[in-house]
C-alpha cells in the first residue's frame, strides 16, 4: 500500500492596495521578501509621509505598517532564515538596518560604503551584502552587528564589473 503524500495548499492573493501602502518598486533594489514559511510577505510602500516597510499575512487582506520612513528611507527587504527578522536598507544614513518582523525599534546592523546592491541573511547568522562601491563585491557582516568582512572583488581585467544581489543557497555553503 502506497502511502500518498500531503497535499500543500494552493495559494492565490493580489497585492493591490492604494495609497501608502501600496506596493512601491525601484530599479536599484528588490523591495519585496517572502517568509520561508510562505505565511508573509514584507514590501516597500510610499506616502507623503515617507517610504514604508510594510508586513501582510497572506490569510488577511490589510498589510501592517513594520517601519515607518520619517528621516529614513528603508527599502530592499530580506529576511532571516526563521522569518522573525527583518533586514533592510535605510538610505538616511545609509544602513543596514533589522526589526522584528512583528514590530518595535529598528537596529542598525552596520553602516554601508556605497548605496546598496543586495543582501541575504544566512542560517550561520551573517549578513552577505553587496554595494555600489567599486572597491567591493560581496560583504559578510554579523546580523548582530559587528566587523564588516570583504568577501570578493571584482575582477576587473577579467571582465567582471560588479557583484550583485547574493542569495545564499539552501544549507548556507553557498
Amino acid at each position: 500500500v502506497g502511502v500518498r503524500p500531503s497535499e500543500t495548499p494552493v495559494r492565490r492573493f493580489a497585492l493591490t492596495p492604494t495609497g501608502a501602502a501600496a506596493l512601491v518598486v525601484d530599479a536599484q533594489s528588490i523591495d519585496i521578501a517572502i517568509t520561508s514559511d510562505g505565511k508573509r510577505i514584507v514590501y516597500k510602500g510610499a506616502s507623503a509621509a515617507g517610504p514604508h516597510l510594510f508586513v501582510r499575512p497572506l490569510d488577511q487582506l490589510e498589510p501592517t505598517p513594520l517601519v515607518i520612513g520619517g528621516g529614513g528611507a528603508p527599502r530592499a527587504p530580506f529576511l532571516s532564515p526563521d522569518g522573525q527578522w527583518v533586514g533592510y536598507v535605510d538610505i538616511a544614513p545609509l544602513a543596514l538596518r533589522k526589526v522584528a518582523i512583528t514590530g518595535g525599534p529598528s537596529l542598525e546592523v552596520c553602516p554601508l560604503d556605497a548605496p546598496s546592491r543586495g543582501a541575504t541573511w544566512g542560517s550561520d547568522d551573517t549578513v552577505v551584502f553587496a554595494t555600489a562601491s567599486p572597491l567591493t563585491g560581496l560583504q559578510r557582516v554579523a546580523a548582530g552587528g559587528g566587523h564588516v568582512t570583504v568577501l570578493t572583488k571584482p575582477d576587473r581585467a577579467g571582465g567582471e564589473s560588479d557583484h550583485l544581489f547574493p542569495q545564499f543557497l539552501p544549507g548556507n555553503q553557498a
